[in-house]
């Protein structure tokens, strides 16, 4: 991981977070700006198991540490509002792609332990997103914090589910006129204005093709 620092002309500085041979990823940077919520595959081979980890390092590079610890990928962890818990998606087993994948929730601390939110449902959260292209979607978080929204999947169909952010095992569909933020698009062009048809024709030379 970087942090790239620009400066009052748009320049930037590229300072490194974090080194190894490892692939981290998905960076997630807390409310006050103080963490940086991240997912590490720090296996002897990464490229030979999806077993990634949450960990937690400073903005400045400093206070590593090690978060969710599940048996599969634990991945695209997102921010509470107040900063107090980060909500992300997790496989109870490594390599394993017919599995559905789980929401949960964590503390910001090294000895706090994951809360499985979706684990008794019968429902997939959505592998494809807008945002995040062929990977699934960080949840989002309610203006409250009480709740998450997650895209599930159902019998070929992608519908917006709410859920409990602290009690288990509940889910329930959205409004109909409710939106999934996934991505910003830019806003339409404005339409030239037709020119007025002339009924008048231009005159042709004799023989003209």
């Amino acid at each position: 991981l970087y942090r790239l620092d620009r400066g009052a002309r748009g320049e930037g500085a590229l300072t490194p977070l974090t080194s190894g041979p490892f692939d981290d990823g998905s960076p997630a940077i807390s409310p006050d700006g103080v963490w940086i919520a991240f997912v590490s595959n720090r296996h002897p081979d990464p490229d030979a198991t999806d077993d990634s980890d949450l960990y937690l390092i400073r903005s400045d590079g400093t206070g590593l540490t090690r978060l969710a610890s599940g048996p599969g990928a634990d991945t695209v962890p997102s921010w509470s509002r107040r900063g107090d818990r980060l909500a992300y998606l997790s496989l109870r087993r490594p390599d394993d792609y017919y599995q559905p994948l789980r929401v949960a929730t964590i503390a910001p601390r090294a000895d706090a332990s994951p809360l499985d939110l979706t684990g008794t449902l019968d429902n997939w959260v959505a592998g494809d997103s807008l945002a995040a292209g062929t990977g699934p979607a960080a949840p989002i978080w309610s203006a409250d914090d009480a709740e998450l929204f997650v895209p599930f999947e159902r019998r070929g169909a992608t519908w917006l589910a709410r859920i409990s952010a602290t009690a288990p095992g509940g889910a329930r569909s959205t409004a109909s006129s409710a939106r999934y933020p996934t991505a910003a698009s830019s806003p339409p062009r404005p339409r030239r204005p037709r020119r007025p048809s002339s009924t008048a024709s231009r005159p042709t030379a004799r023989g003209a093709r």
